[in-house]
């Protein structure tokens, strides 16, 4: 059984989706609607500080004010006065929230706009976020006019990893030496083939999903989307010869989320609602099923108690659930809804849980009004 309760950043309503904005508006039209530019936002990022017992919260928004810090003993948000540093086009931190050893803050930033600001839109930063100062440090822009998806931060090489979109790149990023480098491209030009995020698995081997082509054909057929394992210390890329288990026809085993909990295994969540897991050593994958109603599973997330935690399901039904890795034992746990509203999120992006056994999870992409952080408790 869980409690739910919904915290609002800002908390605007939107009633013209369907006759006016959905396959008409491009970004100049967002920015030209204060309604949408100030009160329209995904929180995409979520990141537990426990020391400080607050949840960093990444937004995607038309306003260029990106990042919040949640108190959860107050329940309020406060402005870390984003828009003072960013850059008209920096539009979310998208799958791209970490922090070091010494509770500092790395970042990196996507886009909303389109193609014909191509050439005033320089690219995605990596950005550093210091709290004990309130101060924000560019790190770069690792690959030249090309927006930032996700990133994995290893602690021990000092490195970070990301994908960016588009074109469609996995690169490195020395915090050492401050250099970055393409590694490869991951897309095949004809869907989207980046795994929602890059996992590091217990060796630091970096890991996600690319694309492949198939010369003469029109379809890249169902099996197109593939794992990969890149080493970073000699270069070496492995390519695997196919992805992650596939549910029902149209699944083609892209993935929503994935995790390292340090059992030896990685953990994934597919857009489909999938939930299969993966043996770095062997490359040998095993289904969990669907445990969440509809598509998406992007809420992957480790308790104290060392199960995973998952949040899934779109089109305002989310439910949760807890896998138990050793007895690999999977239990519905509830719906989230907040019965002081008489409302549940659209879908999840992302979830944390803190650890006190408390779910934070961020909803994305609402239509219909601002998406809001919910705070779940499981009774």
């Amino acid at each position: 059984m869980l409690k739910s309760k919904a915290h609002k950043i800002v908390d605007h309503q939107f009633n013209n989706w369907e006759n006016e904005v959905e396959g008409k508006w491009v970004y100049d039209d967002f920015l030209r609607n204060e309604h949408y530019r100030h009160g329209w936002i995904s929180l995409t990022s979520l990141l537990s500080d426990e020391h400080n017992k607050r949840i960093y919260v990444g937004l995607g928004s038309f306003d260029t004010n990106l990042l919040y810090a949640f108190d959860r003993e107050s329940g309020t948000f406060r402005d870390l006065n984003y828009r003072a540093a960013a850059d008209p086009f920096d539009a979310k931190f998208h799958c791209s929230l970490e922090m070091d050893s010494s509770g500092d803050l790395y970042g990196a930033l996507a886009q909303f706009h389109d193609v014909d600001k191509q050439f005033v839109a320089k690219g995605g930063r990596l950005v550093k976020y210091t709290p004990s100062t309130s101060t924000y440090e560019f790190l770069g822009t690792p690959v030249e006019g090309a927006y930032i998806q996700s990133i994995a931060l290893d602690r021990n090489r000092r490195r970070i990893y990301g994908f960016t979109l588009s074109p469609e790149y996995l690169f490195e990023h020395d915090l050492t030496t401050g250099k970055s480098h393409i590694v490869m491209t991951v897309g095949n030009s004809f869907e989207l083939c980046q795994s929602h995020n890059p996992v590091i698995d217990d060796n630091g081997y970096v890991w996600g999903t690319y694309g492949i082509t198939r010369a003469f054909c029109y379809e890249t057929g169902i099996d197109s989307i593939r794992l990969f394992k890149y080493n970073p210390d000699d270069g070496v890329v492995d390519f695997l010869d196919h992805g992650l288990p596939r549910i029902g026809s149209k699944d083609k085993g892209t993935v929503d989320r994935a995790i390292n909990i340090g059992d030896g295994y990685l953990y994934f969540g597919g857009v489909a609602g999938s939930f299969s897991r993966l043996d770095p050593r062997t490359g040998e994958t095993k289904s969990y099923g669907k445990p969440c109603p509809n598509k998406r599973l992007a809420g992957l997330c480790l308790g104290k108690d060392g199960n995973i935690y998952g949040v899934g399901g779109d089109n305002y039904y989310v439910t949760v659930f807890r896998f138990e890795p050793q007895s690999e034992r999977l239990e519905t746990l509830g719906r989230i809804f907040d019965e002081t509203i008489q409302e549940g999120p659209v879908r999840i992006h992302t979830a944390v849980m803190t650890d006190d056994g408390t779910l934070f999870c961020g909803e994305n992409d609402n239509n219909y009004r601002s998406s809001y952080l919910w705070e779940v408790q499981i009774l």
